[in-house]
Parts: structure tokens; sequence; C-alpha cells
């Protein structure tokens, strides 16, 4: 009510004072329903002043102290949440360590009042990044305090929010004179929180909360002073125990970069693979369909600590960072499983990672099972589909894909059949091309010692002796027109 009445100048600077007051002395234990729970209709308890104030800010288009409002309260859930954190994490010690079986009443309702702080937390920093991307370019950052009650922030002609000042520069002279005015961009404010340490808080948040209530332990939640890298590797690992593949990938993609991100992608894409291959080489068992997972599916009951009819939709609606196969090993869809592993490679495997996944997850799969064969997209995605026309010339070094890759995980796991087979493709295609093409770029690679120790395991082999025989065969085709357009190169020199 207070949002929608026509304040205005000074009375609606004395209003933004005494909300900034009360939400300044507010305990961080305070009932009344955080920013988080803008939507609920049901509290009639005290009403937060930080609250008011969003609800103030944003009825008037002011984003940028909006966001401010909601940053004082997510960090107030913060500290909510770790004292939270505590009490659970004594409560599951004490749990442990007790010789007397109980019916761990004490666990769930501390582990209960965690998430639900948790999903407190995860929909103020929603509501923050919210406020922030409706921020001008530039100005998309926050800090606590007292701004609006200090600042005419809610006056359109004092504050553009265009996050840019005016430069002068001299054209000419040192005397000041003939300066050019021109726009320079604004960097945040010091000790300001930027939208994408926001970004990061709620996705670390969220990630928390999942674990949480796919029955983890407080401990598991990696809930310590400072979240380096270990700790976020620690939580990705927890997370991709527990089959939250959606909340693994956007932790690592937001607390991570380079090389590390790459470590970390590779372990969700493993953990992708080996859950698609044992469920296949299961379904081969026991001859199941897809329905039948389903439907198995269906009658299973998740474990965990936290009641869920205490929660809201944020927390039980679903993986809130992203969709993931959260079922049990035993009850893995296989089919679903390797389209799962499909979509994750596609959107974060590619030229930059030299297709490294991929790799992953190939050598994962035939280490989960000796007997089963990838699909047939995992393979075009290291030779380019079925017919490579136009990267001839670079033999097994294919620009933009990797069959030496795939050649060698054939080779490691013993993969012999595949391997050859691989092998005469890739040769074959480079021995039938024109002079001129197989010449264009003067050389061509190809992985000799790999070819030639293939031919020898191969040849080892009496069920392989057709392949065995069609390989040396290609190989000594390739090496003669190898030597044969080298000295026309020689002579034309």
């Amino acid at each position: 009510a207070l949002a929608s009445l026509p304040l205005h100048g000074d009375r609606l600077s004395s209003v933004c004072k005494a909300l900034e007051g009360k939400a300044h002395v507010m305990p961080d234990d305070f009932d009344g329903y955080s920013v988080g729970s803008i939507s609920s209709s049901t509290n009639t308890g005290p009403s937060n002043p930080r609250l008011v104030l969003y609800a103030l800010f944003t009825a008037r288009g002011a984003m940028k102290d909006a966001a401010r409002a909601s940053l004082g309260e997510s960090r107030r859930l913060e500290r909510v949440v770790f004292q939270r954190f505590v009490s659970a994490e004594n409560a599951f010690i004490a749990d442990v360590n007790d010789n007397v079986v109980s019916d761990d009443t004490e666990v769930v309702h501390v582990a209960t009042a965690l998430a639900v702080s948790f999903e407190q937390l995860v929909g103020s920093w929603l509501v923050t990044l919210n406020a922030m991307t409706l921020c001008d370019s530039g100005t998309r950052f926050a800090r606590e305090g007292n701004g609006a009650a200090n600042t005419n922030v809610m006056d359109a002609d004092t504050d553009s929010g265009s996050g840019e000042e005016d430069v002068f520069d001299a054209a000419g002279g040192v005397d000041g004179t003939n300066l050019t005015k021109r726009r320079r961009r604004k960097g945040p404010e010091k000790d300001a929180t930027t939208i994408g340490e926001v970004r990061r808080q709620y996705v670390l948040s969220a990630a928390r909360l999942e674990l949480l209530v796919a029955g983890a332990s407080p401990g598991e939640l990696c809930f310590t002073d400072s979240f380096d890298e270990t700790q976020v590797t620690n939580l990705v690992t927890a997370l991709v125990t527990h089959a939250r593949f959606g909340s693994a990938t956007a932790v690592a993609v937001s607390w991570a970069e380079g090389e590390r991100l790459t470590k970390l992608l590779c372990l969700v894409a493993a953990t992708l693979a080996a859950r698609a291959a044992l469920a296949q080489t299961k379904r081969s068992g026991k001859n199941l369909s897809s329905r039948d997972f389903r439907e198995t599916l269906n009658s299973y009951e998740t474990t965990s600590f936290v009641d869920v009819t205490k929660l809201g939709v944020l927390a039980t609606g679903g993986g809130v960072l992203g969709p993931s196969d959260v079922a049990p090993e035993q009850f893995v869809d296989p089919d679903a499983a390797w389209q799962n592993l499909r979509l994750f490679l596609e959107k974060h495997d590619g030229e930059t990672r030299n297709h490294k996944l991929s790799e992953i997850a190939a050598r994962t799969a035939f280490a989960a099972s000796a007997t089963i064969r990838i699909p047939q997209w995992l393979i075009a995605r290291f030779t380019g589909g079925s017919e490579p026309h136009g990267i001839l010339s670079q033999g097994m070094a294919h620009r933009g894909k990797n069959p030496t890759a795939l050649l060698n995980a054939y080779v490691s796991y013993d993969r012999l059949e595949d391997a050859a087979r691989l092998a005469i493709r890739e040769v074959a295609y480079f021995k039938d091309a024109p002079a001129t093409e197989r010449t264009k770029c003067a050389v061509s690679w190809f992985p000799e010692p790999v070819l030639v120790d293939l031919c020898e395991r191969v040849g080892g082999v009496p069920e392989l002796a057709g392949l065995a025989e069609a390989l040396t065969r290609v190989m000594g085709h390739r090496k003669r027109m190898a030597e044969a357009d080298g000295a026309k190169l020689v002579e034309m020199m």
C-alpha cells in the first residue's frame, strides 16, 4: 500500500530514511517474509522494511536502489543461513555419535530449517539479479548502506543512471583552453557488489539448496569462510555424486575458467557417460524398454533429511539451475542418459577445448563396459560424419575434429575391430583423393606409430585377419602415393 502512495520530494525522502533506519536495526532472525518471498500473500506478520523499500523503488522505476535494498536482504539471509548451517551440522554430528537409535526428528527439523533459509536466500539473490539486470549498462552494481536516505535518488533530474561521466580533453596548449568534451564509462563504486558476483552467489546458493534437498548432509555443502578452488571442486563433485548435473555445470561455469573449468566439465561428462553406459549394459542384460524404466522410476521414492512439504515451488519444482537426471543409478533410462550426454557435449564441448569432453566421455564408456558400442553421434564428433570431404589434405589432423583421439581410445581399451575400421576409413579417404587435393597443403599427418602398432595387434587376432589385410593394404598404398607426390614436388621446385 505504501508503494502506491503519491509520495514525492521531502516526504518521499523522509519515508526512505525511516525504512532504512528500521532495516539497519532489524535483527538477522527477523521472522517477516523476505524479498525472495515477494509474491507471498499468506504472511500476516510484521513487514520487512527492505521489502517495502524494494517495492517503493520498483514502483518508481529506481531499479538501482531496488537492487541495493534486495542486496541488503540477501546479505542478512546469508547470515541466517550460516547460523542454521552450524545448528544443522552440530545436530548431524550428535546424531552420528549417538549410540541410541533415534527417529532423526531433530536432524529433520534443523535440515528443513536450513533448506527453508536457503530457499529464501536463493529467491532474494534472484530478485537482486533481476533488479540489476534492469539497470542501465554500466550501473549494474549495488552497495549496502543508506544511499537512498542521503541522496535524492528518486528524483530523475539528479541522477541519470547512465553509468557515464563527462571528461574534458585538452585539444591544444596547456592553459586549459580548447577542451573537448567526451563521455567515459564509470566503473563500479568502491566496495560495490557487481552483477557478476550476484550471479555467482545465486548459483552457489541454488546449488547448495538442490544438494540439501537431494539428501546430502550439511558437511557436503562446502560451507567455509572462503569459497576457493578446492571448495569449487568439492561442491561440483558432491553435486555430480547426487546426480545434480545441471547444478554442477552451472557452478563450474560460474566459478571456474580456463583449464580448471575444462577439468570440472570433464568430471561431469565422464559421470554422464558412465551412467549411460552402465544403464545400457543393464538394459541389455534384462531386456527392458524405456517404458519399463519409467514405470520403475515412478515407484521410487527419494530419501532426504529435508521435509519437502515445508518448502516452496522454488526448491521442489525441479532443478533450480537446470534439468538433471536425478534418478538413482539402478533406474536410469539409457536412452535419456545418452541424450543428456549429447546435449551437454553440444553445449560445452567444441574446437576451443579440442573436443576433450567427447574424448573423456568415450573413454569412460569403454571403461564402464567391455562390450558397449558408443552411439554414432558421439563417433561423428571425432570424425565429422560419413563424408569429411574438403579436409582430405590434412590427413587425420582435421580442423575442428580429432579422429586420432578416438583411435587412441579404441586402442587403449583393446577395441581392435573398431580401431581398424576407423583407421581404414580415414586412410582410404586420403588415398582416394586427387593429387591436387593431396598436395594442396604440402603436408598431411597420420599417427604412424599408432597405425603400425595397430596393424601388428590386429594381425595377431585370427578373427580379424580380413581387417588386418585391408589396413595393411591401404597403408602401403598411402605410403607409395606420399613418396610419389613428394618426388613430384621436388621436381617442380
